[in-house]
């Protein structure tokens, strides 16, 4: 049973010496186990979908705030943060706080030479330092209809941290609350050969390499902005081969194999496989795990790319098998964490990190810095011109996939940028780290209105009242309709555009006696005697 975020407000901060390491991996913090849908209760060793996030816990975040509020040091990682983005001091978190990356690297010696907090030591963080925030029981607004993030809970805890999601008043979207890191991409923008800036979008829960200007503007885009201090080891890797297949990390105290799975598997089948490895006891070990995101991304080599350094984004002491993208080129592959991506809908998806290109197909229009498309999917229009595989967010990138489905579902990909969906990814296994196995939570019968945190909703900081707890799908007490099954091929819980240009197709496949109708009892769910009922009321299947 995960313990809840720890918060202690003292007059000062007194040293940090809770962790030996210099490179401590928080826990992601989520408690709830999915399997390829939603909310499922926790699985048995042996079972289906076994030795996911929830059923492991590291280091349970903690932090303590200082008396005035103004930074809060945590206590698994040493760093100290300001708690608000907050930059020009106005009292409000909006469009306004936000700042080119140029303004960004500057901003620090502002906070040093106002000796902010007391100190004078402050910089922009690494995006292995950001990423340290991440908080793995957020929900992504993507495909949100409307502008209410009640439903919401964003990936960083908002009882230390204060947040506000984009303003669509001030022609933002609601996922816009990117933050900016100090690490450059060391590839370049496929749209104009610019500079990309990772950050950390504790909206959507990703992390991305930004180009630095807009598409079809000259401006520049714009982050949130929270400096640190502390703990200047932090994020620096120490690989010692150990000669066994082996490989330990001394600065975080994991231990890794040194081969990757050599196989591309969707999540369910990567969560087998590492069962089967531990079985086996491969390597001489029998308590290998799927790495949560954050032991995953701590792993990941940010001075390397394979439009640069012609390798995978990861020390070469770890070897990665070689693959052929969506363009044909050789490429590295995308590693599965354990941590489901949850959505406002549900949890169909699970994250990943990419150590090659994490790719995209975009238009030429789009390459030359026009705007995105709205869509971008198998029945896209040619207003942008031809469209092609490129490096859109960088190695390095965290994202997600859907856990089970057909990727031939996506030959353009998916979103404004066509992010390639492939759903079978490759596995890294990792063990040691100090982590012990939990009980996950048992989801609520129904989740309408309930959230999967179980210390209930933020205590947000920011004005306006705290986020409510997001329905996530939860368990479901009546069938899934055939026409929703029908019609989400890819089964990741959204009706999306190109499904509905296929709709007619689709819904042909439930006409069982092919009279060129459907009746009652071929659209309806079936009850557990087999009789069909009527469609339910509540959160979609």
């Amino acid at each position: 049973m995960r313990l809840p975020t720890c918060l202690i407000a003292l007059t000062s901060l007194p040293a940090f010496a809770a962790d030996t390491l210099p490179y401590p991996v928080p826990d992601t913090a989520q408690n709830l186990c999915f399997d390829n849908h939603g909310p499922m209760n926790p699985p048995k060793p042996g079972e289906p979908f076994f030795g996911q996030d929830a059923q492991y816990q590291s280091r349970p975040p903690a932090f303590t705030l200082s008396r005035d509020k103004l930074i809060a040091r945590d206590d698994v990682t040493g760093l100290v943060w300001q708690r608000s983005p907050d930059t020009n001091a106005d009292g409000k978190i909006n469009s306004t706080d936000k700042l080119t990356w140029e303004e960004a690297l500057a901003y620090p010696a502002k906070l040093n030479a106002a000796k902010f907090g007391g100190f004078s030591d402050w910089r922009l963080p690494s995006i292995k330092e950001l990423y340290s925030l991440f908080d793995g029981r957020g929900t992504d607004p993507s495909g949100l209809q409307g502008n209410d993030t009640s439903s919401l809970r964003p990936f960083i805890d908002t009882k230390v941290f204060q947040f506000a999601y984009g303003d669509p008043a001030s022609n933002e979207r609601i996922i816009d609350s990117q933050y900016a890191s100090s690490t450059k991409y060391t590839g370049k923008s496929p749209r104009n050969g610019g500079d990309k800036v990772f950050g950390v979008n504790f909206a959507d829960g990703r992390i991305k390499g930004y180009d630095q200007g807009m598409p079809g503007t000259n401006r520049k885009f714009r982050f949130h902005v929270m400096c640190v201090r502390g703990n200047p080891q932090y994020g620096k890797n120490d690989f010692k081969d150990n000669g066994d297949g082996t490989v330990t990390d001394r600065a975080t105290g994991l231990v890794w194999a040194k081969a990757d799975s050599g196989k591309a598997l969707n999540w369910e089948q990567a969560l087998a496989w590492v069962a089967q490895m531990n079985s086996e006891k491969h390597l001489g070990h029998d308590d290998w795990r799927l790495p949560d995101v954050k032991e995953l991304q701590s792993i990941v080599d940010y001075s390397r790319a394979p439009d640069t350094t012609q390798s995978p984004a990861i020390d070469p002491v770890l070897t990665c098998s070689g693959i052929t993208n969506e363009a044909g080129q050789p490429d590295y592959p995308n590693y599965w964490s354990g941590t489901t991506h949850i959505g406002h809908l549900g949890g169909a998806a699970a994250m990943y990190v990419a150590f090659g290109r994490a790719g995209g197909f975009m238009g030429e229009m789009q390459r030359g810095g026009g705007r995105p498309t709205a869509t971008v999917g198998p029945h896209a229009t040619n207003n942008q011109g031809p469209v092609r595989f490129v490096d859109v967010h960088g190695a390095g990138a965290q994202r997600s996939d859907p856990k089970a489905g057909d990727p031939k579902q996506f030959p353009r990909g998916r979103g404004p940028q066509g992010d390639v969906i492939r759903i079978f990814n490759y596995v890294r296994l990792v063990r040691g780290g100090e982590v012990t196995a939990v009980k996950a939570d048992t989801p609520p019968k129904s989740s309408a209105n309930r959230s999967p945190m179980r210390d209930g909703p933020p205590d947000s900081p920011t004005e306006g009242p705290a986020p409510a707890q997001p329905n996530i799908g939860g368990s479901r007490p009546f069938p899934a309709s055939p026409i929703v099954t029908a019609l989400d091929k890819n089964q990741n819980g959204i009706i999306e555009a190109d499904e509905l240009a296929r709709a007619a197709e689709a819904l042909k496949t439930l006409d069982k006696n092919h009279d060129g109708t459907l009746t009652e009892d071929e659209f309806r769910p079936q009850r557990p005697g087999g009789q069909p009922q009527g469609i339910p009321q509540g959160p979609p299947p």
